[in-house]
């Protein structure tokens, strides 16, 4: 009786096992199956890439050859294709460039701080200016009225050129602030030709030929300046 039970144990054990190893089996043969069609899938996989005709893309430069007559400047110009005008940036740089400070867009040069030598005459240190187109009076001129009377008409031109000046700037017409001795020019104070100042108000004579004889002889017609007579004694008379 106890061998029937043992047999009858072995028997359920070893079906058991047989049924455990079947079943690996399957396991292990289900995997094979799988990873071989994963493999199989990925190796016939291709990426279909289209050609640059296909796709529509530019192709090489090459391809296409330039037509040098069309790209020089004088073909283009012989073709009648116009081209924009570059602008000019020389004379845009050119434009930049500032003069020295005592340079002017008027007439010339800027002096300053004038001292009157007398009427028509200037100083600016060591340097002399004379205005142009005008004889200055000499500070020692002595002038004659109608009754006979002199007065020292040199020293009252002078104060009156100096009074008229009050030290303003001048701009004379020079071609540079520079200059050694004694020089002539046209000078204006606020726009106003101080030559023609002068001789308009008689407190100077204008040079033989110049453009300021006709002012010159109205003021002498009218006894103005020079040519009048004394003002100081006006300036008694008034008092």
């Amino acid at each position: 009786m106890a061998k029937t039970a043992f047999s009858s144990f072995a028997k359920t054990t070893a079906g058991g096992v047989l049924c455990l190893a079947m079943t690996v089996g399957i396991l292990a043969s289900g995997a094979a199956t799988i990873r071989g069609r994963e493999e199989g899938a990925a190796g016939s996989f291709t990426l279909d890439v289209p050609s640059p005709e296909e796709s529509g893309e530019a192709v090489a430069e090459d391809d296409f050859p330039i037509d040098p007559a069309v790209t020089s400047p004088e073909a283009a110009t012989e073709q009648g294709v116009q081209q924009e005008a570059l602008p000019d940036l020389t004379a845009e740089a050119g434009s930049e460039t500032t003069s020295a400070p005592q340079q002017t867009g008027t007439t010339g040069v800027v002096l300053s701080l004038p001292s009157v030598l007398g009427a028509g005459r200037l100083a600016f240190g060591q340097r002399t200016l004379e205005l142009e187109g005008i004889v200055p009076v000499d500070l020692d001129k002595q002038c004659t009225t109608a009754g006979g009377d002199t007065w020292p008409c040199g020293e009252m031109a002078r104060t009156e050129f100096a009074e008229y000046l009050r030290g303003r700037t001048l701009d004379c017409g020079l071609a540079s602030a520079e200059w050694t001795g004694t020089t002539t020019a046209h000078c204006t104070v606020a726009g106003k030709d101080l030559s023609l100042w002068l001789v308009e108000n008689g407190w100077a004579e204008a040079v033989p030929g110049s453009e300021f004889e006709t002012a010159a002889k109205q003021a002498r017609e009218a006894g103005l300046g020079l040519y009048g007579p004394d003002p100081r004694a006006a300036g008694s008379d008034g008092l």
